[in-house]
């Protein structure tokens, strides 16, 4: 079974180097979603600051109030993004090799790796679920940062 040992552990290497870009793919989506809410915020403050002091139809109060709303809705989910979370295959324990290792067992390579790669194949799998959700949460960020600005836009016409 040797001879399985190149395909192993250029599995085990496949799955990790998935497993990194999981990771830094959410790194990514957090440090988008931060900054959409900024833009948020941002468009908020400008807009805000301006249309609500003064008196205006009840339609431009309206597009006002759904415009907050939607800022609302958006640092809500935002929060759910950002939120931290456990996240399955960015760690794991390697103390039972170790302890083989210190015992003077032989450790074998092959089960070592496939083990291995299954354990970020799975974890993979498992976070994979949890990035489409928070991938969905993001496009409807973007999508109500959108239509707060054109609430906006509609309230100081």
């Amino acid at each position: 079974m040797e001879s399985n040992a190149p395909a192993a552990s250029a599995f085990c290497d496949e799955a990790r180097r998935l497993i990194v870009r999981q990771e830094s793919a959410l790194d990514t989506l957090r440090t988008q979603t931060v900054a959409m809410l900024s833009v948020g915020a941002l468009v908020a403050g400008l807009f805000g600051a301006g249309v609500i002091p003064r008196h205006h139809s009840h339609a431009a109060l309206a597009a006002v109030a759904i415009a907050i709303a939607f800022f609302g809705v958006s640092a809500i989910l935002a929060v759910t993004v950002i939120w931290p979370r456990d996240w399955d295959g960015f760690e794991h324990d390697m103390r039972p090799n170790l302890d083989e290792i210190d015992q003077g067992d032989l450790v074998d390579m092959l089960a070592l790796t496939t083990s291995w790669a299954r354990m970020y194949e799975c974890a993979r799998a498992a976070n994979q679920c949890k990035m489409k959700w928070l991938t969905r949460a993001f496009t409807a960020i973007c999508g109500l940062v959108a239509a707060q600005v054109i609430c906006w836009g509609l309230a100081i016409l």
